[in-house]
């Protein structure tokens, strides 16, 4: 089976939502979460339950460029940090 594998943008509510629900696939990892805040970062792969491994970011730039085999990116900023990602 092929894993896919996920990045997310922004550490907030959505964020540990769609990362809690991937959890119920064994087909999907988040591997890789981006938020300028390292605290949000933290409790989201804490209370999600995300492997420790999963990269951290303050930079999406550099999660996409670490990270050129992500299947997929989800961004769960507020509407008025989105329009540079």
């Amino acid at each position: 089976m092929t894993t896919c594998k996920i990045g997310l943008i922004g550490a907030g509510g959505r964020s540990g939502q769609y990362a809690t629900y991937y959890q119920d696939y064994d087909d999907i990892e988040v591997v890789a979460m981006v938020d300028p805040i390292e605290e949000h970062r933290k409790l989201t792969i804490k209370n999600a339950g995300l492997k420790p491994d999963c990269k951290e970011y303050s930079d999406w730039l550099k999660m996409l460029d670490d990270n050129q085999d992500l299947d997929g990116v989800i961004i769960t900023t507020p509407k008025i940090g989105r329009a540079h990602v």
